[in-house]
């Protein structure tokens, strides 16, 4: 899903969460949880806690650090 999205989608995506972002070839957001690949417990303890999605710096910089790139973010 993330690697379909057309580069204008992932700038009006941005846009609207109000994410800035620089670097060069910056990784595309995310959009669920389930994108991040995290385990199932951590999946499961997100549901019982009710995060139905990551907040907009979440999902900006885990694809980020989820590829081992350097990340400085201020929310």
């Amino acid at each position: 899903e993330i690697t379909s999205m057309e580069s204008n989608d992932v700038e009006e995506f941005r846009r609207k969460l109000r994410v800035r972002i620089r670097g060069k070839r910056c990784p595309r957001p995310i959009l669920h949880w389930y994108q991040t690949g995290l385990s199932t417990k951590l999946m499961f303890t997100l549901k019982r806690k009710k995060y139905k999605e990551p907040f907009p710096i979440q999902q900006q910089a885990l694809p980020a650090i989820m590829s081992g790139r350097d990340v400085i973010a201020v929310a």
